[in-house]
């Protein structure tokens, strides 16, 4: 037949059997790499969280991992992550201490302008004791306010990607979506963010709202943060306009409470937290007392000096307490410079030397 030309290379079908048998054979070696990959394996040894910040020995914000910080509107949450940001890159904090030279940061702003995200970038400068009108190579921030929503994300996926970050503050998250309310879009961005933490072995610290009627975190991305944040820290504006910080929620040790005020440069000064103060004021309250009855102890007494027994019976009775308690509140006294030790016995303090 006229322009009919036979082929000469249609498969027998030995070679298509290969080829399916070869397929097939990739196809089981992928979902055997993909079981493998999830599989979780106890004769491995699995290593601990990498924390870019401890605070007497309790780490937090691991490498690969997301954390979040919330609080009612205007209550210092872009300070604690400025806080944050200033040990990461080296600087020591209060008890917040770097774990290793030579963090980066990338910092996201969605909420302020430009004028007040650049004062948001010299506040870390300063922290750092960095150079305020030059940028670091160290520290690059961004003011996204005027971006488009849907660009955000992208936008924060390729520099992290690019900048590979120790930490990338985000502030705050529900800008990167339409609707905080809307379970598939929140489920959605936690994911993005979680995967964008574990392929750059970086952490991601965003920032969300409070609920005004409650201390839980704001609409549906409110609860899905709950749920994966390694991390959860919330700011609390004191009546003294002080702030403190908690680690409310976490996977790990948390660390212990912090606080700051804001010094008239605008910069973030640690204060003693609310536990602490607490704490100042019952010993302050306990020291008076133990005064008062040492007092009248040696008043009665009528000596300067008092045996160690004999000042045993005599504080069961004043404090009216047993044996051990009298003891354990003659030591603490002791401790606290109360009493006196000397060769023949305890003895009362004074400012001005033994009585």
């Amino acid at each position: 037949m006229a322009g009919f030309r036979m082929t000469t290379n249609i498969p027998t079908l030995q070679e298509i059997e290969k080829v399916v048998t070869a397929d097939v054979a990739a196809v089981e070696e992928a979902a055997m790499d993909e079981k493998e990959r999830y599989l979780i394996d106890l004769s491995k040894t699995y290593s601990e969280p990498n924390f870019l910040i401890k605070s007497n020995g309790a780490g937090v914000l691991a490498r690969g991992d997301i954390a979040a910080i919330k609080a009612k509107s205007k209550s210092g949450k872009s300070f604690v992550c400025s806080i944050f940001a200033s040990v990461v890159l080296g600087t020591p904090w209060g008890d917040l201490q770097p774990t290793f030279e030579g963090g980066r940061v990338l910092y996201f702003d969605t909420e302020q302008n430009k004028l007040n995200t650049a004062k948001l970038a010299k506040r870390v400068h300063a922290l750092c004791g960095l150079d305020i009108h030059s940028n670091s190579d160290k520290f690059k921030c961004y003011a996204l306010r005027q971006m488009d929503m849907k660009d955000r994300l992208p936008f924060i996926k390729k520099r992290i990607e690019e900048e590979k970050p120790a930490l990338a503050v985000i502030d705050g998250i529900v800008d990167l979506l339409q609707d905080f309310n809307d379970i598939k879009q929140s489920s959605d961005v936690i994911q993005a963010l979680m995967q964008i933490s574990a392929d750059n072995d970086c952490s991601v610290l965003f920032v969300l709202h409070e609920n005004k009627s409650d201390e839980n975190m704001r609409g549906h991305i409110g609860s899905m943060s709950a749920q994966k944040c390694a991390d959860v820290f919330q700011v609390e504006k004191r009546k003294d306009g002080t702030l403190n910080v908690t680690e409310c929620e976490c996977r790990n040790l948390p660390i212990p409470d912090f606080s700051f005020a804001i010094d008239s440069y605008g910069i973030p000064r640690p204060t003693q937290t609310q536990k602490q103060l607490q704490a100042a004021e019952k010993t302050a309250v306990k020291e008076a007392k133990f005064r008062q009855v040492f007092a009248e102890i040696f008043s009665a007494k009528g000596t300067s000096i008092i045996r160690y027994s004999d000042l045993v019976s005599m504080a069961k009775l004043h404090f009216a307490v047993e044996d051990r308690m009298a003891k354990e509140n003659i030591k603490w006294a002791k401790e606290n410079g109360i009493l006196v030790v000397n060769n023949d016995g305890y003895s009362l303090y004074k400012c001005n030397g033994a009585m």
